[in-house]
């Protein structure tokens, strides 16, 4: 990490700060997106392309000293770390200090705005290491709906801002928590709206299936492989996440 980037960064205005970092990890997000479609040469490749994409995107604001491939990968390295480590050491809920919670703001819902959180979501690839050790801990919060009469999966902004932000980053089965309540909030989005209980009941496990085998273990596959899990704890994480389920009720 560069210490003097990161110090540079916290000695700014807060505000300023999370403005700039949060632009540029909103670049990285939706640049790794395009890149996966494109690329390859798997998620590691695909990651080094999105953080230069984000970086030609910043303009003046990078400081460029040359040309070379070499030089710019070290400072799009800069700024992903710098960009992941300032944010976390912004005011933030409390929270599980084992879990990583991402937080979504209302006006985020509001806007269908998943730029801020994809681009942290998407730290999370940096590195085989670092995503390795990320596995299992993901908390995803949604924020500003705790007096509201619906749940958070019947509210059509929540909704819509879920399905957005899974259809741009899909390894929920990688790296969220199956301690927290946040996986069956994400899969729960995934119903018709307006469902009784029963129909849920019923509903809920043919969605489920159609999620998992059209998207979520696919993106676990390919989770896998990036990070070089071994078959045995990939067999580990599946098992884990198919208890969630079965213990986990759909109301």
């Amino acid at each position: 990490m560069d210490q003097d980037l990161r110090d540079r960064l916290l000695a700014m205005d807060t505000m300023a700060v999370f403005e700039v970092m949060s632009h540029y990890l909103d670049r990285v997000g939706h640049q790794l997106q395009q890149a996966r479609t494109t690329h390859s040469d798997g998620l590691g490749a695909a990651w080094i392309e999105a953080q230069l994409g984000a970086l030609r995107d910043f303009g003046e604001q990078v400081p460029f000293e040359n040309e070379s491939m070499a030089d710019a990968t070290a400072i799009a390295s800069r700024w992903s770390t710098a960009a992941a480590e300032v944010l976390a050491a912004l005011p933030k809920p409390e929270a599980d200090p084992d879990l990583l919670t991402v937080v979504v703001t209302p006006d985020e819902v509001a806007a269908c705005s998943t730029g801020p959180v994809l681009g942290l979501l998407t730290m999370l690839l940096e590195s085989p290491a670092r995503a390795r050790s990320r596995q299992g801990v993901l908390d995803l919060r949604i924020s500003g709906y705790d007096t509201h009469p619906a749940e958070l999966s019947e509210i059509p902004e929540v909704r819509t801002y879920i399905q957005q932000l899974g259809r741009e980053f899909p390894y929920w089965l990688y790296f969220a928590s199956t301690k927290s309540s946040s996986l069956q909030m994400i899969a729960l989005c995934h119903l018709p709206p307006g469902l009784t209980k029963n129909e849920k009941r019923a509903q809920f496990p043919i969605r489920l299936h159609d999620l998992l085998m059209g998207r979520w273990i696919p993106a676990l596959n390919e989770m896998a492989e990036f990070a070089g899990l071994a078959p045995e704890v990939l067999r580990e994480v599946s098992d884990r996440a198919i208890g969630y389920f079965s213990t986990t009720a759909a109301v």
